[in-house]
C-alpha cells in the first residue's frame, strides 16, 4: 500500500494517487452488517487515511505548498502597488459616479423645463421633434456606470430567520464558555480517523 515517492513530480505522484484511491473506491457500496464486516470497514478507513496521508505528503506538501507559498511571496510583494491602484480606481469611479449624478438632475430638470413648456404650449412641432430625439439618443448612451441592488440591513431583529447565517466554529467557541439564546450544544456521532 505505502508508496514512497522520493522526486515531486506532479504525474507520477498523480499516477500513484488515482491507484491507491481506485483500489479503494469499491468500499463506496459496502454495507455494515455484522462485526466481520465493520471490520472490513475499519480497515478500508485504515487505507483511506493512509491514500490521504500519502496525498498531503507526496502532493500537498510537495507540490501544492511550495507554489502556493511563491504565489503568496508574488502577491505580497505586488499589494502595495495594488492597493495604491485599487485606491485611485475608487477615487475616480467615485468623481465619475457624482459627475453621472450631476447629469442626471441637470437632464431632470431640463424634461421638468420641457413637461412645463409643453403644457403651457410654449413649443413647435419642430422644437418637440427635436427635443425627443436628444432624449433618445442620451436614454441611448451607455456611461459604463451600472446600478446594483445592494442588501442594507436597516433592523437585524426585524430580518427573518432564513437570511441569516450562523457563524459555527465562533458559536461553538462561544457556548463552550456559556448560554446563548436560542443555541446550544448538541453531541453527534461520527466516525473518527483513527486508523
Amino acid at each position: 500500500m505505502e508508496k514512497k515517492i522520493t522526486k515531486a513530480e506532479p504525474t507520477k505522484v498523480l499516477t500513484v494517487i488515482k491507484k491507491e484511491v481506485e483500489s479503494i473506491k469499491t468500499a463506496s457500496r459496502f454495507r455494515v452488517t455484522s462485526k466481520p464486516t465493520y471490520n472490513q470497514a475499519v480497515d478500508q478507513l485504515s487505507l483511506i487515511k493512509k491514500a490521504k496521508n500519502m496525498i498531503k505528503e507526496n502532493y500537498t506538501d510537495k507540490i501544492v505548498k511550495p507554489a502556493k507559498e511563491a504565489y503568496d511571496n508574488a502577491k505580497d510583494f505586488i499589494k502595495p502597488y495594488e492597493a495604491d491602484l485599487k485606491r485611485v480606481e475608487d477615487y475616480l469611479k467615485g468623481e465619475c459616479i457624482k459627475f453621472d449624478d450631476l447629469q442626471q438632475k441637470i437632464a431632470e430638470e431640463k424634461k421638468r423645463e420641457f413637461e412645463e413648456s409643453l403644457k403651457r404650449g410654449e413649443l413647435t412641432d419642430k422644437q418637440i421633434d427635436k427635443a425627443i430625439d436628444k432624449i433618445e439618443q442620451k436614454e441611448n448612451t451607455v456611461s459604463g456606470i451600472r446600478e446594483l441592488d445592494v442588501v442594507v440591513v436597516d433592523d437585524i431583529s426585524r430580518v427573518p430567520v432564513k437570511y441569516l447565517k450562523v457563524d459555527e466554529v465562533l458559536a461553538k467557541k462561544e457556548l463552550k464558555l456559556g448560554p446563548i439564546p436560542g443555541m446550544h450544544l448538541e453531541k453527534r456521532k461520527t466516525m473518527a480517523n483513527n486508523f
